[in-house]
């Protein structure tokens, strides 16, 4: 699966690049980058100027996953949305990032057998 991550911090892009490596192609938005040509969308947003790039990456058709500072600990799914708790501790965070991806995982292999 490729995965387009933004993250302009370039902490949790590495944490995924380095620690979730099988079966994804995890890259680093640059700047003007579309979700076009992705099976996901990672957007770690960090202040709220990137919010207007969170807008022009998101996608409803392809799995789009926000990393933010809120006040629920585990993962929080609606359609084909997910966020995630970035205030958890780095190894929360990791664990959170695992399960949804084996999840996605899951959800990707499966459409792709019935087409």
């Amino acid at each position: 699966m490729k995965v387009l991550v933004y993250d302009n911090e370039l902490g949790y892009y590495q944490m995924l690049k380095d620690n979730i490596v099988t079966g994804f192609d995890f890259v680093l938005y640059r700047n003007g980058q579309t979700s076009k040509g992705f099976d996901v969308v990672v957007f770690f947003l960090n202040n709220q100027i990137e919010a207007i790039d969170m807008l022009k990456l998101y996608n409803e058709d392809i799995p789009f996953v926000l990393g933010i500072i809120n006040g629920h600990n585990n993962i929080q799914h609606r359609d084909n949305a997910y966020i995630i708790n970035i205030a958890q501790t780095y190894d929360e965070i990791e664990a959170s990032m695992r399960n949804l991806f084996n999840e996605l995982e899951l959800i990707y292999e499966n459409e792709k057998a019935l087409n």
